[in-house]
């Protein structure tokens, strides 16, 4: 309950355009099986979600509380396509005056689903790009194609969402050459922001 919180509470973040902003988590798990994340370990591979109608309670409370965007935390918050549509078409609908980020995956996104978003109020995604080199990415067993990587940049940059590309350099089988790849790719891609 944020009530709760302390008034002289104060959370920053350099990627919220609208204060106050609140997190949220609505689901635990995610479907990959990335060899360098956690999620699978902590949380394992099969994804739970709270219920379309669960988020939206939480969401209803948060706008009512003033709160003016939220920051979705789930490892992965586009996987229950059926779930993620109600959510944003329902935000539509109630005309809350809220935006938000989220996590996902590129293999997890469609054009519709990203400009539906898009009119619910998400101004920003962070994907695991990781690597420009399909070898490393399959080396760490990411199970994404440097091809969906390219053409979900793409729908996000033409519906006008801001993006943020995860990179990591040293994957198994790194060389320069690779480095270097991976840095003309992330310069390709146009990510907003990249880390």
């Amino acid at each position: 309950n944020v009530s709760l919180l302390p008034d002289s509470i104060h959370y920053f973040n350099p990627l919220i355009k609208r204060m106050p902003y609140m997190t949220l988590i609505t689901s635990r798990g995610c479907p990959a099986v990335c060899s360098f994340c956690t999620a699978p370990f902590l949380y394992g591979t099969k994804t739970r979600f709270q219920s379309a109608d669960r988020v939206l309670g939480e969401m209803e409370h948060l706008v009512s509380k003033g709160y003016k965007e939220i920051y979705f935390r789930d490892e992965t918050f586009f996987v229950d396509k059926d779930r993620d549509i109600k959510i944003c078409e329902e935000i539509i609908k109630n005309k809350w005056d809220i935006v938000w980020i989220c996590n996902t995956r590129v293999n997890e996104c469609s054009r519709e689903l990203l400009k539906l978003a898009k009119k619910a109020g998400c101004h920003y995604i962070k994907f695991g790009v990781e690597s420009g080199v399909q070898e490393i990415l399959d080396n760490i067993h990411k199970g994404i194609t440097i091809e969906e990587t390219k053409q979900t940049f793409r729908w996000m940059n033409e519906i006008g969402i801001d993006s943020h590309a995860h990179t990591m350099l040293g994957s198994p089988g790194e060389t320069e050459e690779t480095i270097e790849t991976t840095i003309n790719f992330i310069m390709e891609i146009d990510a907003t922001t990249a880390r």
